[in-house]
């Protein structure tokens, strides 16, 4: 075939060969195909013309990145987000794509142990107990006060005084009750929103160790060896568990559920209904300080310097993470990031699933 008519045909061909596929086809399709793109890519693809920046926008395409990622969205967090209009438009959806950028944030500041330090000062005396949400943290301590934190301005807020005649070691809140528990044998239920004393439990004969509560029980463990259930209504003592024979160190209850840690190297797991003893499971060499639960995996630290991974059904280990060099003396566990800190003054973050 001549050249010219080659040259002619190509001509007239050229222009179906670069066709803009994505900004031809029905947006479904034009997103379907993007979906197949990892969340850089779809960036670089953003920045092919305006169109293709305005498909490669859309926020249901960024809602299917950050779930499949296998990232679930923190409802609290959210709303309290929408009060800064940050991650909210106006009509009150969730700009996903400005949430996978921030949650990427996050993940690579657990990854590289990018932090920042900000100090509180205000107690007295060693701080023993920590809990905090987004917008505050609550703190216990060994000058017998219990004080709420502003995250944003650092500021004490409120501090709880006249309750407690000792340390304060332990303490759980939620939206309604915030309840501690201290070395003078006292558990006290406050309420979250005012400040005040709303009952005193008694009945341990020792320090309040932990404690831990759901929506029907409030549950307490003590240097006594026993193991206390409350009725969270009235604030009856429904049950004793008996069983550890050394200090009940730490609780965790879940889906009804608990999970109680002593110094005698075992854990225990409860039907928290009936107060029977499903499993007692021994595995670490020295006693046990702290425990979590998922509802379906135990963590426990121990003084053996180890971390455990436990099936809560079979009472199996399912791993030992290995590292401090001291007693582990703290553990939290948010669904993604296993955080254990040791009396070798480390703070570690775990992949628990690898």
């Amino acid at each position: 075939m001549p050249t010219s008519c080659v040259a002619q045909i190509v001509d007239e061909i050229s222009p179906s060969l670069y066709r803009d596929f994505i900004s031809d086809l029905p947006l479904e399709l034009s997103l379907h195909i993007l979906r197949f793109l990892d969340a850089q890519s779809v960036g670089r693809a953003s920045q092919v013309s305006r169109q293709w920046q305005r498909i490669a926008n859309t926020n249901v395409l960024w809602k299917y990145l950050y779930q499949n990622n296998g990232w679930s969205m923190d409802a609290p967090l959210i709303r309290w987000y929408n009060a800064y209009g940050e991650w909210i438009h106006q009509q009150q959806h969730v700009n996903w794509r400005t949430l996978y950028r921030t949650r990427c944030g996050i993940e690579r500041r657990w990854r590289t142990s990018i932090y920042m330090i900000q100090h509180l000062h205000g107690h007295q005396e060693g701080i023993y107990c920590v809990q905090f949400d987004h917008q505050k943290i609550v703190s216990g301590a060994r000058d017998h006060t219990i004080r709420l934190w502003s995250i944003a301005s650092g500021n004490c807020i409120l501090t709880l005084r006249n309750g407690h005649t000792a340390s304060v070691l332990c303490l759980q809140y939620d939206d309604d009750i915030l309840v501690s528990g201290g070395s003078d044998a006292i558990v006290i239920v406050w309420d979250m929103r005012t400040g005040r004393r709303l009952h005193t439990l008694t009945g341990h004969e020792d320090s309040i160790l932990n404690l831990c509560f759901d929506e029907q029980y409030i549950v307490t463990c003590s240097k006594d060896c026993t193991i206390r259930v409350w009725s969270r209504e009235d604030y009856r003592l429904v049950r004793v568990l008996v069983g550890h024979r050394v200090a009940v160190n730490a609780l965790a209850l879940r889906n009804g559920i608990l999970v109680s840690v002593s110094g005698d190297r075992t854990f225990r797991v409860w039907d928290i209904h009936t107060g029977a003893c499903l499993h007692r499971v021994y595995g670490h060499s020295r006693g046990i300080a702290c425990v979590q639960f998922d509802g379906r995996r135990i963590f426990t630290g121990s003084s053996d310097r180890t971390i455990r991974i436990w099936d809560v059904e079979t009472g199996e280990c399912l791993g030992t993470l290995q590292g401090h060099t001291d007693l582990v003396r703290s553990l939290d566990y948010d669904g993604r990031w296993l955080v254990s800190g040791s009396y070798d003054h480390t703070i570690r973050v775990w992949d628990p699933d690898t």
